[in-house]
């Protein structure tokens, strides 16, 4: 079964994914705001570190390491489903893949 994200308004709007995928929806601020939509398929047979590497990556734009450190702070933002960035002035939400559970901090 698909699922799927809102992204915020305005300018609103949605994606739907396949369950393996993570449905991410950005707005780039305007006149007038955008949203980029898009469904992300995480690579194959990565341990759940990584998956939250790759995840945290494709959210908030920032290049990670495989097996990068995960803080307290960054299990968060995975489990909060909504990440905003004031300084490049974007807000992104999100769906987790169906079979990622947002983990524990590796630090």
């Amino acid at each position: 079964m698909a699922h799927k994200c809102n992204c915020p308004t305005p300018p609103g709007g949605d994606v739907t994914c396949e369950p393996h995928q993570l449905a991410i929806c950005r707005v780039i601020p305007g006149p007038p705001p955008k949203s980029r939509a898009r469904c992300v398929t995480p690579p194959k047979n990565a341990n759940p570190q990584e998956l939250q590497n790759w995840a945290l990556g494709k959210i908030t734009r920032i290049r990670r390491s495989r097996n990068q450190v995960v803080t307290r702070r960054e299990v968060a933002i995975l489990g909060a489903g909504r990440y905003e960035d004031p300084r490049q002035r974007f807000v992104v939400t999100f769906n987790l893949p169906r079979n990622m559970n947002t983990g524990t901090a590796t630090a």
